[in-house]
């Protein structure tokens, strides 16, 4: 069922719900966008038009790439390619500045009052996890780690951290006034308590991080997961030596062809690993025979 009385159709909803499915996802999954809406059925007094609000819950994390910096842009323009045709001009705009608006969590500098007030709410119901009760924010912790898997530990401790300061050095964590003084004590004690369980790793860690995104034994019946894994090793600084990779990527029993329909095919697989892949099997003639021969090494050796 359309949520909201939204329009939007019951294939538009289907597409979506696809979406959010998607394997790379632990957090932004549709789970989020019930919570979301939830949120705006209890707080709904708030908001003075709730069409742009629930056009923008469903999907301003539609296009969710974690190695992309246009998600939001993508998103909204997601948004106008399904539904933009049903929607009035006004509410389109007013959906596409909210979604946009998530990339940096601030209230767009343009629009009316109860455009701007609106967009408070969605932007607060947004980060309502930062308030939640701590299993809750403890279990959102741990699945936003689990999206960038593809980042080594020195690096994502440092940049989590940084972006979980960044929040906490707001003066007004949450733009609206009303659910700034229910949530903003709760959400502050939540993000000291993640700062301070982010580790100190090292670059030993990193290192055994990388090696264990790569696995040397041969293992029969990898899956697609696998060559995600493999090339998503292969996309880190400092990452495995082209050799090793390709022979990792051997042993999940692709040829090139199949491993570039795998690219293609397989939800979760970025643009910048789709293009290293394509470098590691670097289509001239003298590489393609170089990585069947690796692959029939493999073969035999297992």
């Amino acid at each position: 069922m359309v949520p909201h009385g939204l329009p939007l159709d019951e294939g538009a909803l289907a597409r979506l719900k696809a979406r959010y499915g998607e394997p790379h996802r632990a957090y932004h999954t549709w789970t989020h966008i019930e919570a979301l809406l939830a949120g705006l059925a209890a707080h709904s007094s708030l908001v003075s038009d709730t069409t742009p609000v629930g056009l923008a819950i469903l999907y301003h994390d539609a296009v969710y790439d974690p190695l992309s910096a246009t998600n939001e842009e993508d998103s909204a323009e997601l948004l106008e390619e399904e539904v933009g045709a049903t929607l009035d001009v006004e509410t389109l705009a007013a959906t596409r500045a909210m979604i946009v608006a998530t990339a940096g969590h601030a209230l767009p500098s343009f629009g009316t009052e109860s455009f701007r007030a609106d967009c408070a709410v969605f932007l607060d119901l947004d980060l309502s996890i930062f308030a939640a009760p701590r299993p809750e924010f403890a279990a959102y912790h741990e699945a936003v780690r689990m999206e960038y898997a593809h980042v080594t530990p020195t690096v994502y401790a440092a940049a989590r951290r940084d972006v979980l300061k960044g929040f906490l050095a707001r003066e007004r964590l949450f733009l609206s006034p009303a659910l700034s003084s229910e949530w903003d004590w709760r959400a502050r004690a939540n993000l000291t308590w993640a700062i301070s369980r982010l580790p100190n790793p090292t670059a030993a860690d990193d290192l055994a991080y990388r090696q264990a995104l790569l696995p040397v034994d041969s293992v029969e019946g990898f899956r697609r997961t696998r060559v995600h894994d493999i090339v998503r090793a292969a996309c880190m600084p400092d990452g495995p030596a082209r050799g090793d990779v390709l022979r990792a990527l051997a042993r999940t029993g692709y040829d090139a062809t199949g491993l570039q329909r795998v690219a293609a095919t397989t939800p979760g697989f970025g643009r910048e690993e789709a293009v290293r892949l394509a470098e590691l099997l670097a289509l001239g003639s003298d590489q393609t025979q170089n990585f069947g021969n690796v692959m029939q090494e493999s073969r035999n050796a297992g």
